[in-house]
């Protein structure tokens, strides 16, 4: 367990920072359309590090908390993750 999380930040961080330095954003871009490319960027490093983690141990992507039963539903991650963005 503490090897894989250790191997898991190390590629996160390698990743991201590869992400950022080959595929700069450019100055010109809108504030918002920044905003979601960096989204974009940091999702598509940990999806990246999940997977290449999932591979060296032999085991699926949806075994890292991604799939299996949710003993609270799946409408109570999603009324959670609305109540995140509600505050005014």
């Amino acid at each position: 367990m503490g090897w894989g999380l250790l191997l898991f930040a190390a590629a996160w961080i390698g990743l991201t920072a590869l992400l950022f330095i080959a595929l700069p954003i450019g100055r010109g871009i809108a504030g918002d359309l920044r905003l979601l490319l960096a989204e974009a960027k940091l999702l598509a490093s940990v999806v990246a590090a999940t997977a290449a983690l999932a591979w060296i141990e032999g085991r699926s992507l949806l075994s890292y908390g991604l799939g299996g039963p949710q003993p609270l539903g799946e409408r109570s991650g999603a009324a959670s993750g609305a109540s995140c963005f509600s505050r005014c």
